[in-house]
């Protein structure tokens, strides 16, 4: 059963139902997305400067207090001034330093040369003072030549010159630190902040200094308060340079070195001195919300200057799907339940107009369809006979005129099985004449296509060389196969004299009844010029003058293309002319090649373009076993399902491979050729293929 009629019915009543759900729908996603995309940016950016706050605290009070304490215990005037005074490296002196640094791996930590320098005074006060601040992971002293001098524990290298840290140091005034933020310590084998002050002592000549003192902070337990610790699902928290390197990652209490950059995008939004949050693309093919606050350190109050520490930002995220789940969950919700009451009252509609409305309206339906089969003469299927199927029509009406619904539909249903019954009688009448107007067009398009036949050559002439004991003859053969009941292709064969022969081919533009009345032209001109068909060129400017003339009257624009060959067995000479018909081909048996006649001729217009076209003879000797095959385009431009035509060149490549066969076979393998190449479709055009060949003759 056809739907169409309740589709729509149903389709009105759900889309009606349907725009006020799809528009509150979306106007409740775009407010929750705004609202929770504003609310999550806000949380993160208020966590993220805790975060920074509490970083930038924790910094600032551990700062300050080594600061202190390097001030209060006195740590520079610990140094050894003798030591501290030296001069500039001598070479001795600088051999036994790189001695002591390839010495300093294989060090064990009971060494005496290394227990000198974890157990000396400078080294137990720096341990004293880390058992009471374990943010210290490691502390340790070189002199002012780098040369390790104290240390809480064995460091990585003994001499610490080469290092940048110490080469920044060692160039600050007094009062004056350097940091490098969260790096990874090798020594301390903590991620850690390093603190580096230069240590003066009063000399002689003023304030001098003695050596270098770095502090390796220990950064964990500052990132372990994070300040959404609570939160399920926690978001990703990053340590980011305003380059937009992260530094570290905080993720369940773990901290992670990384080495990735994120987004330059996102990167941008890390500059000024404001916290703020956004919707970017982080590091992921989907954005996320981000949160974000600059990391300083609030030294006010102190006369200390601080240098070194990158510009760094607390950034909180998490991706944008993570955070619209929420409102995708409730706008399902809202969806199911919307679209099950929908369901229920387009049900209920369809219930109640589909007997009033649409089974009167289906009825209608299936009337005028068996109507309109009828009317436009459409086939029945095999199995009904038209009897059926007008029985078919009337019954439907008898329905039509039973519809009783008291209103508009009743009065067209009425209407309609009156217009119906009138329709069928007026059909019936017409598909009788119809039939017999039929049966004459028919009988006169086989009459038409009998004519045509008969037209071409029925047997072809006997002609044979006069010169005695020459017993060189003709052998002719063709194949005709029109596209429709009648052709615009037609060949004709001339006997010019008992030893001279004329082969005429010719394409008439289109194919069907109109090309057909043209060929019968052509073939009468033909024959009434045939005095003057020995010249091919003339033959053809001749036929073209008179054949425009009788075109140029009917006011109708047609031409033919064609070809005439005039073989002379006297002479053992081919003449022909071409009036843009395509090139036969000569199958030359006695060199083994086949050429075409005319394969670059032009200014040689089809016949019935212009009043007056010149045309030129060619001429060339033949052999015996020589074979001409003359055609019409239908031959090579037929095509195959990928709609490639099957071509000239490969036309010329098959006769090539069976030059040696004979006429009849040859021409029959082409027909074959190009039918199978045509399937399933079949030919497009006209099919004429004329073969003459040079036999010698028996007795």
């Amino acid at each position: 059963m056809n739907f169409r009629i309740r589709s729509k019915f149903i389709g009105i009543l759900v889309i009606a139902s349907l725009l006020p759900l799809g528009i509150a729908l979306i106007a409740f996603r775009w407010f929750g997305e705004h609202y929770s995309r504003q609310s999550e940016g806000i949380r993160f950016k208020d966590a993220a400067t805790h975060f920074s706050e509490s970083m930038t605290h924790s910094l600032t009070s551990e700062i300050k207090l080594f600061n202190q304490w390097c001030v209060l215990s006195s740590i520079a005037s610990a140094v050894d001034l003798d030591q501290a005074e030296l001069p500039a490296l001598k070479e001795a002196e600088h051999n036994a330093i790189q001695a002591t640094e390839a010495l300093w791996p294989t060090l064990s930590n009971d060494s005496p040369r290394l227990q000198a320098l974890l157990q000396n005074e400078l080294a137990l006060q720096m341990q004293a003072f880390m058992r009471k601040n374990p943010y210290f992971a490691e502390i340790f002293i070189t002199d002012k030549m780098g040369r390790l001098i104290a240390a809480t524990q064995k460091t990585s290298d003994y001499w610490q010159a080469d290092e940048a840290w110490w080469q920044a140091a060692i160039l600050l005034d007094e009062h004056m630190l350097n940091l490098e933020g969260l790096n990874y310590d090798e020594s301390a084998q903590v991620y850690s902040i390093d603190i580096t002050l230069p240590l003066y002592q009063t000399t002689a000549t003023g304030r001098e200094i003695v050596g270098v003192i770095k502090a390796v902070l220990d950064a964990s337990p500052i990132f372990y308060d994070s300040p959404l610790s609570d939160v399920q699902d926690l978001p990703t928290q990053e340590v980011v340079l305003n380059s937009g390197q992260v530094l570290v990652n905080i993720q369940n209490n773990q901290i992670a070195p990384l080495t990735k950059q994120i987004n330059p995008k996102a990167a941008a939004r890390l500059s000024g001195k404001k916290a703020g949050w956004a919707l970017e693309y982080v590091d992921h093919d989907e954005p996320s919300v981000i949160g974000f606050a600059p990391i300083h350190l609030h030294l006010h109050g102190s006369d200390l200057q601080v240098y070194g520490l990158r510009p760094m930002w607390a950034v909180i995220y998490r991706d944008d799907a993570l955070v619209m789940a929420p409102v995708n969950r409730r706008v399902r919700q809202i969806t199911q339940i919307g679209i099950l009451l929908v369901g229920i009252f387009a049900w209920t509609g369809y219930a109640v107009a589909s007997r009033k409305i649409i089974q009167p309206i289906t009825k209608l339906r299936l009337a005028s369809e068996a109507v309109s089969r009828t009317v436009r003469l459409e086939e029945e299927p095999k199995r009904r006979s038209k009897k059926q199927a007008a029985l078919e029509s009337s019954m439907l009406l008898k329905e039509v005129r039973s519809i009783q619904t008291k209103d508009e539909i009743e009065q067209l249903a009425q209407q309609f099985a009156f217009m119906g019954q009138r329709i069928l009688g007026y059909q019936e009448k017409l598909e009788y004449e119809i039939a017999l107007k039929t049966d004459e067009i028919e009988s006169d398009l086989e009459f038409a296509r009998e004519f045509q036949v008969k037209l071409m050559p029925q047997n072809y002439p006997h002609v044979q060389s006069p010169v005695k004991n020459d017993m060189m003859g003709l052998d002719f053969n063709h194949i005709y196969k029109p596209a429709s009941s009648v052709s615009g292709d037609f060949f004709d064969v001339l006997k010019l004299s008992n030893s001279t022969v004329g082969i005429f081919i010719a394409d008439v533009m289109g194919h069907g009844v109109r090309s057909a009345l043209v060929t019968a032209i052509l073939t009468t001109l033909i024959h009434n010029l045939k005095s003057h068909a020995d010249q091919p060129a003339d033959f053809l400017q001749l036929l073209n003058s008179h054949f425009y003339k009788i075109i140029y009257d009917s006011g109708e624009l047609i031409f033919a293309s064609a070809f005439y060959l005039v073989l002379d067995l006297e002479n053992k000479t081919a003449r022909y002319a071409s009036a843009g018909h395509p090139s036969p081909l000569l199958v030359d048996r006695r060199d083994g090649r086949v050429v075409p006649l005319t394969p670059h001729l032009s200014n040689n217009p089809a016949l019935g373009l212009f009043p007056e076209s010149d045309y030129q003879t060619f001429s060339r000797a033949t052999n015996p076993h020589d074979l001409f095959l003359m055609f019409t385009d239908g031959v090579f431009e037929c095509s195959n399902s990928d709609d490639v035509e099957f071509g000239q060149a490969r036309l010329k490549q098959l006769v090539e491979a069976n030059q040696s066969t004979d006429l009849h076979t040859l021409m029959a393998l082409i027909a074959s050729t190009i039918k199978q190449y045509s399937e399933p479709h079949g030919l497009d055009d006209d099919v004429c293929l004329v073969g003459v060949e040079f036999l010698e003759r028996n007795g």
